[in-house]
């Protein structure tokens, strides 16, 4: 507690002291969190101090009876029920300081440790930033594949009194998405986070949580014991359960105390967050990190598209040579695609890019992340003022001396617990290409519309009432202005839906902010009520330029001399629609009436609800054979799924056999369900697609 006390006191003093150096002030935003996190582990300190006491005085006092009762009367009786009294004391002092033997390490075996012989460049530049920071060296540095920089140590109990030397780990994933000086400003903000003291308090609540953690959900070990010590006798059976309810009430206690905890410290932790993003901007100018931030989400979408490429293909024991060479040409690809502005190689992403497809005006502030918005963050690095003319905007990858060796070896973790059946084959980065184009081409829509359709379907309209118009600008049709509107709706549409939920009850929000003004949950009816009048403008206006889409169409379609195609097209597209909404309603009910597998159910219950889904499953079959002979299904079936519906479709299978479950048929079950909802899925993108296709073809 004393340890606590002095990172209060230091906080203020030492970080403010520091900071200087850089002009860098921590807020009263920043001091308040801290001192709310430190009287929280404060809080938790009291609350286990007592608790050990109790744990203590109640070994003095069953040591005391336990004695005693052997002494005074030396017979079986009395010794097995005074070993017993003494046998409770120490199960439950033992259960409060078990923590203290465990021992918590960072899991390393997924990262690189590299030497200044390695990369000499790399970690020149690092003694520059540590010096320009003010701060310590790292006792490591780390190699991963990920897109991030981080700080980390490992952190045991008597880490709460001991020095800490911090480790550092880049991702591999980063420096190939980021210039030099967006490297400097990136890892600047980790030495940032080595400057903070506060990061000791992050130490203490890491181990609070350890020790809840433990106590709270690592005691089935202690559960046995316990169960291995009642076994004995019904003497000890008696103290078992004593002890149990002890323990069960002390682990009630501290559940009550991690969220109070956690809460305070993630508060701590944004602040953490826009400190070291001000420490990174005094020394790189606000702009590099700003930039960064907003490209960051577009490069982990084009990394994780290269594992989805690979995932795809496990089946063909597909694997990747080097990953991170995947990942610069989808970069590079994916950034024409969206008509992303290239410069110095990489992806400009602008504030307006950046939420695009995000709409929403309704904000609820998440008590539980550890890192602020990024608009947020950005808001704040443009705030603090910190300029530079000069960037090396050269790739960060020229940092390293030996990227492919890295990227390699990197590559082969990733996919070292992925299983294969066969030999592997590593494609070569031309045989990625063409895998990728392949999986691009069959899973994206044409250019011409943008991204008008990819979150949005033909809205469903008169086709008799529509007709040839020359007036239509498609430009204007799915020009910027539209495409919001599209995003406008889904925003709209799922703002509602959140605001319901807390009109109902079914959160415990108390207040939101909803266009910068702060409402109170009582609010929230009304708010819907506007919401939704607001929705259903916006959708008119959507459904109209839908209409004037179609009507232009129309006409670059007479131009060719075939009319009809167009009308038949939309026809069978909006008729797909209703069929979709009607063949997933016996699945749907299915999966209902099985709902009671979940939960704990009498062996005569389980029996009956069987009988009673077994005609639902029946129809539910029929249904399956009609989508498997009928030819505009035929196009949307793999082989694998086909043959998986076959499958399920040969038997009548035994789902309990009156005392267990039979989990092998269940999951049968499951995945005609499953395969079944993707085949839905797949002819209606399948049709969707080949509508948008005919209307690019007129063009």
């Amino acid at each position: 507690m004393v340890a606590v006390l002095e990172v209060a006191h230091n906080v203020i003093t030492i970080n403010l002291n520091h900071m200087s150096t850089h002009k860098v002030q921590l807020t009263s935003g920043f001091k308040r969190q801290t001192i709310k996190a430190i009287l929280a582990i404060l809080l938790f300190a009291v609350v286990y101090f007592i608790i050990f006491l109790l744990a203590l005085s109640l070994v003095v006092f069953c040591f005391q009876i336990g004695i005693k009762l052997i002494l005074l009367s030396p017979k079986f009786f009395t010794m097995i029920f005074g070993v017993a009294a003494i046998g409770l004391g120490l199960m439950v002092f033992y259960f409060v300081i078990k923590f203290i033997f465990k021992s918590n390490k960072v899991d390393r075996t997924h990262l690189i440790k590299i030497e200044k012989g390695d990369e000499p460049e790399l970690f020149k530049m690092i003694h520059e930033l540590v010096h320009e920071v003010g701060t310590s060296f790292p006792k490591n540095v780390y190699l991963s594949s990920e897109i991030n920089a981080s700080v980390f140590y490992d952190s045991g109990f008597w880490s709460m009194f001991l020095p800490i030397r911090k480790n550092l780990m880049i991702g591999m994933g980063l420096v190939n998405s980021a210039t030099k000086s967006e490297l400097r400003a990136i890892l600047a903000h980790e030495f940032g986070h080595f400057s903070q003291r506060t990061m000791k308090v992050g130490s203490y609540v890491y181990n609070v949580n350890q020790v809840i953690y433990n106590l709270v959900n690592e005691d089935e070990a202690y559960r046995k014991a316990l169960q291995k010590w009642s076994d004995w006798s019904w003497f000890f059976q008696f103290s078992a359960s004593i002890a149990g309810a002890f323990v069960s009430f002390i682990q009630w206690v501290l559940k009550g105390t991690y969220s109070v905890v956690n809460i305070a410290y993630m508060g701590l932790s944004r602040e953490m967050e826009f400190h070291a993003d001000e420490v990174a901007a005094s020394i790189t100018g606000y702009e590099p990190l700003r930039s960064f931030l907003l490209r960051e989400p577009f490069a982990s979408n084009c990394y994780n598209n290269v594992l989805m490429i690979y995932d795809k293909r496990v089946a063909n024991n597909m694997i990747s040579s080097n990953i991170f060479q995947e990942h610069s040409y989808l970069m590079n690809f994916l950034a024409s695609e969206s008509n992303l502005k290239m410069e110095n190689s990489f992806a400009v992403v602008s504030e307006y890019d950046h939420q695009k497809f995000n709409k929403s005006k309704l904000e609820i502030k998440d008590q539980w992340a550890s890192h602020p918005e990024t608009l947020d963050r950005i808001a704040r690095l443009k705030a603090s003022g910190f300029t530079k003319e000069q960037r090396d905007n050269q790739p960060a990858i020229n940092y390293f001396q030996n990227a492919d060796k890295w990227g390699e070896v990197l590559t082969e973790i990733v996919f070292k617990n992925v299983v294969y059946e066969g030999e592997k084959k590593k494609l070569s980065l031309n045989e990625f290409i063409q895998e990728y184009h392949t999986d691009y081409k069959g899973l994206s829509f044409p250019k011409l519309f943008d991204c008008y359709y990819d979150n949005k379907n033909p809205v469903a309209f008169n086709l008799e009432e529509a007709e040839i118009s020359t007036k239509n600008n498609l430009e204007e049709l799915v020009s910027k202005e539209m495409i919001d509107k599209v995003y406008t709706a889904l925003a709209l549409q799922s703002d509602i839906g959140v605001l319901q939920q807390i009109a109902d009850g079914q959160t415990t929000i108390k207040t939101f902010d909803y266009n910068g003004i702060r409402y109170k949950k009582k609010d929230s009816f009304h708010l819907v009520s506007i919401l939704q009048n607001e929705l259903e403008k916006v959708n008119a206006e959507i459904l109209n330029n839908d209409i004037a889409i179609y009507e232009f169409f129309l006409a670059q379609e007479k131009k060719t001399g075939s009319q009809g195609k167009l009308k038949e097209l939309y026809k069978e597209f909006f008729a797909l629609e209703k069929e979709l909404d009607k063949l997933l309603e016996l699945p749907n009910k299915l999966v209902a009436l099985l709902s009671f597998i979940e939960q704990v159910t009498p062996n005569e219950t389980i029996i009956e609800n069987f009988k009673i889904a077994a005609p639902i499953e029946k129809e539910f079959k029929t249904q399956l054979s009609t989508i498997l002979n009928e030819d505009g299904f035929k196009k949307a079936i793999t082989q694998e799924w086909h043959d998986t519906l076959i499958d399920f479709l040969s038997l009548n299978w035994e789902y309990f056999n009156g005392t267990v479950y039979v989990d092998n048929n269940l999951n049968k079950l499951f995945e005609a369900i499953h395969v079944h909802e993707q085949i839905l899925t797949k002819k209606y993108f399948v049709t969707k697609k080949e509508l948008l296709e005919y209307q690019d073809g007129l063009m």
